[in-house]
């Protein structure tokens, strides 16, 4: 429809312009005025179709952002986001001074869940300790999925005596689940110095814990956690 009404525009004024036609007369003056109205009616539908594919490119641009950095199973963040977040937390750290806490969580008889109860179950327990996880720390702070069983929080602008409140009460919570808990903390810059050793310290702490038995929570300690 555009594409004729140019034509016809383009006309018009040729006549009025170079030929020197007169103006038009009431009836060409009103099919004129039909003709800019239903421009200008095609124009808006064209552009609210256009809002509306937009609209939906955004949203599917959003459900894709959160397929990179979500776990389906369990609505945690994944691995790939974590280990991300806990490089640009550290240098936000040593550009303003405060430390930055990180947790390593481990089920304590997740395989036997598994073997007992069969994998649907394991999963329900997965996403339990996910829910409680999430609900004993801050909005600002991370909880992932580390892999399998294993599940990770970053806590920014967090001590050490903050990390040990919150390993603790994590294992506390754990323990009226069929799937408790043992955890292994570290801070930065007091255990580690980049995100690699931070995790690495946090990790030695949870093989401690896991040698201590079953819902313990432990501090890196370099003198004792050296395996």
């Amino acid at each position: 429809m555009i594409p004729c009404c140019m034509i016809f525009l383009a006309i018009e004024f040729k006549s009025m312009l170079i030929e020197k036609r007169p103006l038009m007369d009431t009836g060409q003056a009103f099919s004129f005025m039909l003709i800019i109205a239903g421009i200008s009616l095609l124009i808006g539908n064209l552009t609210e179709k256009l809002h509306e594919k937009e609209k939906k490119l955004e949203e599917l641009n959003l459900s894709l952002a959160e397929l990179i950095v979500v776990d389906p199973l369990t609505g945690l963040y994944n691995r790939r986001y974590l280990e991300m977040r806990i490089e640009s937390e550290i240098k936000r750290a040593k550009r303003k001074g405060y430390s930055v806490s990180f947790l390593m969580i481990d089920g304590d008889n997740f395989k036997q869940i598994n073997d007992t109860f069969g994998h649907p179950e394991g999963d329900r327990a997965l996403k339990q300790i996910a829910d409680k996880l999430k609900s004993l720390v801050r909005d600002e702070d991370i909880v992932a999925r580390y892999g399998g069983d294993e599940f990770c929080v970053l806590l920014p602008d967090a001590d050490k005596k903050v990390a040990m409140d919150v390993a603790k009460r994590m294992c506390q919570a754990s323990n009226d689940a069929k799937l408790s808990i043992s955890v292994g903390y570290a801070s930065y810059p007091e255990d580690a110095e980049t995100s690699d050793e931070l995790i690495e310290a946090a990790d030695k702490a949870l093989l401690e814990a896991k040698r201590q038995g079953k819902s313990k929570a432990v501090c890196y300690n370099p003198a004792e956690n050296t395996t």
